[in-house]
C-alpha cells in the first residue's frame, strides 16, 4: 500500500518531489522508485522551509516533525501554506503545529475521516455510474447489432430501390413530364416508410446467436437478397 502511495503521488507530478530518510541507503532507492531525490534527515528544516505538502509516516516512538521546526521554517516564507500530513501512528508531527498561522495539519485520523466521506460519497454514487454503465453497454450492443445487420439491411434498400426504379420506368410514360418529378419523390417516401420498421428490427437482431442468425438468413431468402438484379424481375414475369 505504501508503495501504491507513492506511485499515485509520483503519477501526479509534483513540481519537485523529495524523500527525507533517517538511512541514506533507503532513501536512495525509493527516490529513484518515483524520480524523487533523496535527502538526509538532517536536512529536514530546509525542505520544510520549501515545501508546500509534506507527508510523514515513520515508525519513531515521538514526533520528529517538531513546531520550533516548522516555525522556523515558516520564517523564510511566512505567507506561504504549508499542509501537513502526518499519517504516523504514534504523531510523527507535534499537534501544536496545527495552530500555527498557513499550518494546516492533518493527522492520520482526520485523514481517515476524509477518506471514509469520499468512500461513502462513491458508495452513494455507485447505483448512478452502474446506471451509465449499464445504459452505454446497451447503445454498444444495438450498435454492434445493428453493425452486423448493416450487409442486409443495405441488400434489402437495394431490392426494395431496384423494384421501385423498374416500376417507375414501366409506367413513366403514363405519367406527363411535371408529374414524374413528384412521382419520385412520392415512391421514395413511400420505401422509406415501408423499410423503416424492418430495418429498426433487422439492427435489433444479436448476429451472435442462433436465433439472430436465423432471422438474418430468413430475410434474405424471403426476399432473394445476394442473387442477380435481374432474378426477381424474371420470377415476377413468370
Amino acid at each position: 500500500m505504501e508503495r501504491l502511495g507513492r506511485l499515485n503521488l509520483a503519477e501526479r507530478r509534483p513540481g519537485r518531489l523529495r524523500i527525507v530518510n533517517r538511512t541514506p541507503q533507503r532513501a536512495i532507492p525509493l527516490a529513484a522508485e518515483v524520480g524523487a531525490e533523496a535527502w538526509p534527515l538532517d536536512r529536514l528544516p530546509e525542505v520544510l522551509g520549501e515545501a508546500d505538502v509534506v507527508a510523514s509516516a515513520t515508525r519513531a516512538p515521538h514526533a520528529v516533525v517538531r513546531t520550533a521546526k516548522i516555525t522556523a521554517a515558516l520564517r523564510r516564507h511566512p505567507h506561504r501554506p504549508l499542509v501537513l500530513l502526518d499519517l504516523a501512528v504514534p504523531h510523527d508531527v507535534e499537534p501544536e503545529s496545527g495552530s500555527l498561522e498557513n499550518v494546516f495539519l492533518y493527522p492520520v485520523d482526520a485523514l481517515r475521516g476524509l477518506v471514509d466521506q469520499s468512500l461513502a460519497r462513491r458508495r452513494r454514487e455507485a447505483p448512478r455510474a452502474e446506471a451509465i454503465a449499464g445504459e452505454e453497454c446497451g447503445r454498444f450492443l444495438a450498435w454492434w447489432r445493428g453493425l452486423a445487420a448493416t450487409p442486409v439491411v443495405r441488400e434489402l434498400r437495394e431490392h426494395f430501390e431496384r423494384v421501385r426504379a423498374e416500376e417507375l420506368a414501366r409506367s413513366r410514360r403514363h405519367f406527363a413530364p411535371e408529374e414524374q418529378e413528384r412521382l419520385d419523390r412520392l415512391t421514395q417516401s413511400l420505401v422509406n416508410k415501408l423499410l423503416h420498421l424492418p430495418t429498426t428490427r433487422l439492427k435489433s437482431f444479436d448476429p451472435g446467436s442462433r436465433e439472430g442468425a436465423q432471422r438474418l438468413d430468413a430475410v434474405r431468402e424471403l426476399f432473394a437478397l445476394g442473387a442477380e438484379p435481374g432474378g426477381g424481375e424474371a420470377d415476377r414475369e413468370a
